[in-house]
Protein backbone atom coordinates (compact mmCIF):
# COMPACT_ATOMS: atom_id res chain seq x y z
CA UNK A 1 0.00 0.00 0.00
CA UNK A 2 1.33 3.33 -1.17
CA UNK A 3 2.48 5.58 1.86
CA UNK A 4 -0.52 8.32 1.81
CA UNK A 5 -2.82 5.79 1.47
CA UNK A 6 -1.42 4.32 4.02
CA UNK A 7 -2.00 7.74 6.22
CA UNK A 8 -5.25 7.84 4.96
CA UNK A 9 -6.25 4.50 6.33
CA UNK A 10 -4.89 5.71 10.02
CA UNK A 11 -6.53 9.24 9.79
CA UNK A 12 -9.76 7.16 9.82
CA UNK A 13 -9.22 4.37 11.89
CA UNK A 14 -8.22 7.75 14.46
CA UNK A 15 -10.69 10.62 13.69
CA UNK A 16 -13.58 8.84 15.38
CA UNK A 17 -11.82 9.03 18.50
CA UNK A 18 -10.14 12.41 18.17
CA UNK A 19 -13.57 14.15 17.06
CA UNK A 20 -15.35 12.06 20.35
CA UNK A 21 -12.74 13.99 22.93
CA UNK A 22 -12.88 17.25 22.04
CA UNK A 23 -14.85 19.41 23.79
CA UNK A 24 -16.62 21.40 20.82
CA UNK A 25 -17.54 18.71 19.27
CA UNK A 26 -19.42 16.83 22.56
CA UNK A 27 -20.67 20.20 23.14
CA UNK A 28 -22.27 20.92 19.46
CA UNK A 29 -24.03 17.32 20.17
CA UNK A 30 -25.37 18.26 23.09
CA UNK A 31 -26.71 21.12 21.68
CA UNK A 32 -27.92 19.19 18.78
CA UNK A 33 -29.88 16.17 20.79
CA UNK A 34 -31.68 19.38 22.47
CA UNK A 35 -32.63 20.96 19.28
CA UNK A 36 -34.21 16.87 18.28
CA UNK A 37 -35.77 16.80 21.15
CA UNK A 38 -38.05 20.22 20.71
CA UNK A 39 -37.22 20.57 16.78
CA UNK A 40 -40.25 18.32 15.37
CA UNK A 41 -39.46 16.91 11.87
CA UNK A 42 -36.20 19.47 11.46
CA UNK A 43 -34.55 17.76 14.81
CA UNK A 44 -35.19 14.54 12.76
CA UNK A 45 -33.55 15.81 9.87
CA UNK A 46 -30.71 16.55 11.53
CA UNK A 47 -30.67 13.47 13.23
CA UNK A 48 -30.42 11.36 10.16
CA UNK A 49 -27.72 13.47 8.51
CA UNK A 50 -25.70 13.42 11.80
CA UNK A 51 -26.28 9.68 11.33
CA UNK A 52 -24.99 9.86 6.87
CA UNK A 53 -21.94 11.97 8.56
CA UNK A 54 -21.43 9.52 11.38
CA UNK A 55 -21.35 6.79 8.81
CA UNK A 56 -18.83 8.39 6.55
CA UNK A 57 -16.60 9.24 9.24
CA UNK A 58 -16.93 5.86 10.68
CA UNK A 59 -18.01 6.68 13.97
CA UNK A 60 -19.66 3.91 16.51
CA UNK A 61 -22.55 3.00 15.46
CA UNK A 62 -23.90 2.78 18.71
CA UNK A 63 -23.67 6.48 19.55
CA UNK A 64 -26.14 7.66 17.52
CA UNK A 65 -28.69 4.95 18.60
CA UNK A 66 -28.28 6.05 21.98
CA UNK A 67 -28.68 9.44 20.96
CA UNK A 68 -32.06 8.13 19.25
CA UNK A 69 -32.80 6.72 22.79
CA UNK A 70 -32.21 9.65 24.55
CA UNK A 71 -34.04 12.12 22.49
CA UNK A 72 -37.07 9.68 21.34
CA UNK A 73 -36.99 7.21 24.05
CA UNK A 74 -38.25 3.78 23.37
CA UNK A 75 -40.03 2.23 21.00
CA UNK A 76 -40.20 5.61 19.38
CA UNK A 77 -35.80 6.42 19.25
CA UNK A 78 -35.92 2.50 17.51
CA UNK A 79 -38.49 3.81 14.42
CA UNK A 80 -35.07 6.49 13.99
CA UNK A 81 -32.52 5.00 14.77
CA UNK A 82 -33.01 1.68 12.34
CA UNK A 83 -33.35 3.52 9.08
CA UNK A 84 -30.58 5.85 10.45
CA UNK A 85 -28.24 3.09 11.01
CA UNK A 86 -29.28 1.36 7.61
CA UNK A 87 -28.79 4.81 6.18
CA UNK A 88 -25.43 5.46 7.81
CA UNK A 89 -24.12 1.96 6.50
CA UNK A 90 -25.21 2.99 2.64
CA UNK A 91 -23.03 6.24 3.33
CA UNK A 92 -19.92 4.36 4.09
CA UNK A 93 -20.54 1.54 1.28
CA UNK A 94 -21.00 4.25 -1.21
CA UNK A 95 -17.96 5.97 -0.10
CA UNK A 96 -16.13 3.06 -0.08
CA UNK A 97 -17.00 2.27 -3.75
CA UNK A 98 -15.32 5.39 -4.68
CA UNK A 99 -12.62 4.93 -3.05
CA UNK A 100 -12.13 1.61 -4.25
CA UNK A 101 -12.64 2.59 -8.03
CA UNK A 102 -9.44 4.88 -7.55
CA UNK A 103 -7.02 1.97 -6.49
CA UNK A 104 -7.56 2.22 -2.67
CA UNK A 105 -7.11 -1.09 -1.12
CA UNK A 106 -6.66 -1.98 2.38
CA UNK A 107 -4.17 -4.63 3.23
CA UNK A 108 -7.11 -6.34 5.27
CA UNK A 109 -9.34 -6.60 2.26
CA UNK A 110 -6.45 -9.13 0.86
CA UNK A 111 -6.19 -11.24 3.89
CA UNK A 112 -7.31 -15.38 3.72
CA UNK A 113 -10.11 -14.53 5.67
CA UNK A 114 -11.72 -11.08 3.78
CA UNK A 115 -11.16 -13.65 0.50
CA UNK A 116 -13.49 -15.97 1.71
CA UNK A 117 -15.83 -13.32 2.60
CA UNK A 118 -15.79 -12.22 -0.55
CA UNK A 119 -16.14 -15.58 -2.41
CA UNK A 120 -19.01 -15.75 -0.01
CA UNK A 121 -20.75 -12.87 -0.69
CA UNK A 122 -20.54 -13.94 -4.85
CA UNK A 123 -22.76 -16.75 -3.47
CA UNK A 124 -24.96 -15.68 -0.75
CA UNK A 125 -24.41 -11.71 -0.44
CA UNK A 126 -27.77 -11.07 1.72
CA UNK A 127 -26.87 -13.76 4.37
CA UNK A 128 -23.10 -13.15 4.88
CA UNK A 129 -23.90 -9.75 5.08
CA UNK A 130 -26.71 -10.00 7.54
CA UNK A 131 -24.59 -12.56 9.63
CA UNK A 132 -21.51 -10.14 9.47
CA UNK A 133 -23.77 -7.54 11.28
CA UNK A 134 -25.11 -9.79 13.61
CA UNK A 135 -21.98 -11.34 14.23
CA UNK A 136 -19.43 -9.04 15.98
CA UNK A 137 -16.33 -10.28 14.48
CA UNK A 138 -14.90 -6.95 13.22
CA UNK A 139 -15.63 -3.23 13.79
CA UNK A 140 -18.96 -2.46 12.37
CA UNK A 141 -18.57 1.10 12.04
CA UNK A 142 -15.44 0.20 9.48
CA UNK A 143 -17.43 -2.89 7.84
CA UNK A 144 -19.88 -0.72 5.09
CA UNK A 145 -16.12 0.19 3.88
CA UNK A 146 -15.01 -2.99 3.61
CA UNK A 147 -18.23 -4.50 1.60
CA UNK A 148 -17.70 -2.18 -0.53
CA UNK A 149 -14.53 -3.78 -1.66
CA UNK A 150 -16.66 -6.87 -2.64
CA UNK A 151 -19.33 -7.77 -5.43
CA UNK A 152 -22.19 -7.44 -2.77
CA UNK A 153 -25.01 -4.89 -4.15
CA UNK A 154 -25.66 -1.92 -2.41
CA UNK A 155 -29.92 -2.92 -2.09
CA UNK A 156 -28.35 -6.74 -0.43
CA UNK A 157 -26.16 -4.88 2.06
CA UNK A 158 -28.90 -2.09 3.21
CA UNK A 159 -31.32 -5.05 3.90
CA UNK A 160 -28.74 -7.11 5.31
CA UNK A 161 -27.42 -4.62 7.50
CA UNK A 162 -31.48 -3.66 8.30
CA UNK A 163 -31.66 -7.28 9.39
CA UNK A 164 -28.71 -8.12 11.20
CA UNK A 165 -28.45 -4.63 13.23
CA UNK A 166 -32.14 -4.64 14.52
CA UNK A 167 -31.48 -6.57 17.88
CA UNK A 168 -28.41 -4.43 18.69
CA UNK A 169 -29.47 -0.87 17.34
CA UNK A 170 -32.70 -1.66 19.82
CA UNK A 171 -30.68 -2.23 22.49
CA UNK A 172 -28.35 0.68 22.29
CA UNK A 173 -31.56 2.83 21.89
CA UNK A 174 -32.84 1.07 24.92
CA UNK A 175 -29.83 2.08 26.92
CA UNK A 176 -29.70 5.71 25.50
CA UNK A 177 -33.23 6.14 26.85
CA UNK A 178 -32.32 5.41 30.26
CA UNK A 179 -29.82 8.16 30.22
CA UNK A 180 -30.76 11.02 32.18
CA UNK A 181 -27.38 13.57 30.91
CA UNK A 182 -26.98 14.24 27.62
CA UNK A 183 -22.89 14.89 28.30
CA UNK A 184 -22.86 11.75 30.02
CA UNK A 185 -24.33 10.01 26.95
CA UNK A 186 -21.56 11.45 24.58
CA UNK A 187 -18.34 11.41 26.63
CA UNK A 188 -20.10 6.76 26.79
CA UNK A 189 -20.74 7.17 30.39
CA UNK A 190 -24.55 5.66 30.21
CA UNK A 191 -23.95 3.93 33.61
CA UNK A 192 -27.63 4.92 34.90
CA UNK A 193 -27.69 4.51 38.95
CA UNK A 194 -30.18 3.15 41.85
CA UNK A 195 -31.49 -0.33 41.59
CA UNK A 196 -34.94 0.80 41.54
CA UNK A 197 -34.56 2.42 38.59
CA UNK A 198 -33.48 -0.33 36.71
CA UNK A 199 -36.52 -2.95 38.31
CA UNK A 200 -39.14 -1.80 35.82
CA UNK A 201 -37.19 -2.58 32.99
CA UNK A 202 -35.11 -4.99 33.65
CA UNK A 203 -37.48 -7.87 31.97
CA UNK A 204 -36.98 -6.29 28.73
CA UNK A 205 -33.06 -5.93 28.95
CA UNK A 206 -32.50 -9.37 30.46
CA UNK A 207 -34.95 -10.98 27.33
CA UNK A 208 -33.26 -8.06 24.93
CA UNK A 209 -29.66 -9.32 25.96
CA UNK A 210 -30.21 -12.68 25.83
CA UNK A 211 -31.89 -13.00 22.09
CA UNK A 212 -28.63 -10.77 21.21
CA UNK A 213 -26.42 -13.82 22.76
CA UNK A 214 -28.42 -16.27 20.93
CA UNK A 215 -28.30 -14.30 17.88
CA UNK A 216 -24.45 -13.98 17.86
CA UNK A 217 -24.14 -17.65 19.00
CA UNK A 218 -26.16 -18.81 16.01
CA UNK A 219 -24.22 -16.50 13.53
CA UNK A 220 -21.04 -17.26 13.74
CA UNK A 221 -21.78 -20.99 13.63
CA UNK A 222 -23.50 -20.32 10.07
CA UNK A 223 -21.08 -17.55 9.47
CA UNK A 224 -18.27 -20.04 9.91
CA UNK A 225 -19.90 -22.93 7.55
CA UNK A 226 -20.67 -20.27 4.53
CA UNK A 227 -17.45 -19.26 4.77
CA UNK A 228 -15.95 -22.99 4.71
CA UNK A 229 -18.50 -24.04 1.83
CA UNK A 230 -17.16 -21.14 -0.39
CA UNK A 231 -14.00 -22.53 0.49
CA UNK A 232 -14.85 -25.80 -0.64
CA UNK A 233 -16.36 -24.68 -3.94
CA UNK A 234 -13.62 -22.33 -5.01
CA UNK A 235 -10.95 -25.35 -4.40
CA UNK A 236 -13.56 -27.59 -6.48
CA UNK A 237 -13.26 -25.15 -9.25
CA UNK A 238 -9.54 -24.83 -9.17
CA UNK A 239 -8.72 -28.63 -9.28
CA UNK A 240 -11.78 -28.80 -12.22
CA UNK A 241 -9.80 -26.10 -14.11
CA UNK A 242 -6.17 -27.75 -13.31
CA UNK A 243 -7.46 -31.48 -14.66
CA UNK A 244 -9.13 -29.86 -17.46
CA UNK A 245 -6.82 -31.29 -20.44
Amino acid sequence: MKRPLRLLLVLGVLLPFLLLRNEGVRGWLVEGMAYMRDGGAPGVLLFLGLEAVAGLLVMPIWLMSAMAGYVYGFPGGVALAVPGVVLAGACGFGAGRLLFSRGFRPVFTQGPYWKAVQRAVTREGLKVTTLLRVTPVMPQNFLPYLMASTSLTAGRFALGSLLGLLPVTALQVYVGSLVKDAAALVAGETGVGGPLRWAAPALALVVTVGAGLVLVRVGRRMLRETLAAADAEASDNLSQTTQTP
